[in-house]
C-alpha cells in the first residue's frame, strides 16, 4: 500500500485562488530543499529587507530571472543606438577614427 502525505490528500498539483481584484493565494507543494533555499534567500537579503515575506523573497527571485532571460533574449532595458554588426570591433574601439588635423609649414620671416 502506497502512503500518502497528509498535506497532499485531496490537493490539486498547483492551485491558484483569487481572493480580490489584486491578491491571489498560491497552493503548491515544494521539496525540503525549496524551503531551505527560500529561508536561505530570506536571510541574504539583508538588514535592508529584515522582515521580508514569502512574497516578497519569490518576487525578488522572479524579478532576477526574468531580467536574466531578457538578456540572453536581446531585451535589454538601453539598447545599442545602432545594431552591432555596424559597430567597430573593440580592438579598434581605441583608435582615432579621423587623422589628426595637420598644420601647414611654416616659414620664418627675417
Amino acid at each position: 500500500m502506497k502512503m500518502t502525505h497528509p498535506a497532499r490528500v485531496g490537493m490539486k498539483r498547483d492551485e491558484v485562488e483569487p481572493l480580490t481584484a489584486e491578491l491571489s493565494r498560491i497552493h503548491f507543494n515544494v521539496r525540503r530543499e525549496v524551503v531551505k533555499k527560500l529561508e536561505a534567500a530570506r536571510r541574504g537579503l539583508g538588514r535592508a529587507n529584515q522582515g521580508a515575506t514569502n512574497e516578497q523573497v519569490l518576487e525578488a527571485a522572479l524579478d532576477l530571472l526574468l531580467e536574466k532571460q531578457a538578456r540572453a533574449r536581446g531585451l535589454v532595458k538601453r539598447p545599442r543606438t545602432t545594431p552591432a554588426s555596424q559597430q567597430p570591433p573593440s580592438s579598434l574601439a581605441l583608435l582615432p577614427t579621423e587623422p589628426p588635423p595637420t598644420t601647414p609649414p611654416t616659414t620664418p620671416t627675417t
